[in-house]
């Protein structure tokens, strides 16, 4: 059984929304809109600040898989645009 990797692409736009990690080995976070966005594990408490025009990538070593749901909010407006790009793990 071979294992592939699909690309698939997600966008947040309003304060609260989530996206899953589940089966991704590696994932980038995009800030296309014009506020900081504030965006971590859903309920953990730690965000990551991203300030507009700016992009995080993570990745895991061979074999691993990140879990769980993030969850994002923008700072002053409610509203923003981040653009998530993630690689998962098919059958």
């Amino acid at each position: 059984m071979s294992r592939k990797v699909e690309i698939v692409m997600d966008t947040m736009i309003e304060d609260n929304q989530t996206f899953s990690l589940d089966g991704c080995v590696g994932f980038s976070v995009e800030n296309a809109g014009v506020t900081v966005a504030l965006f971590g594990y859903d309920g953990s408490g730690r965000p990551f600040d991203l300030p507009p025009g700016e992009t995080r990538v993570f990745q895991l070593p061979s074999g691993y898989e990140f879990h769980k749901t993030m969850s994002a909010q923008f700072k002053t407006t409610g509203k923003g645009l981040l653009k998530i790009t993630k690689f998962v793990l098919s059958l």
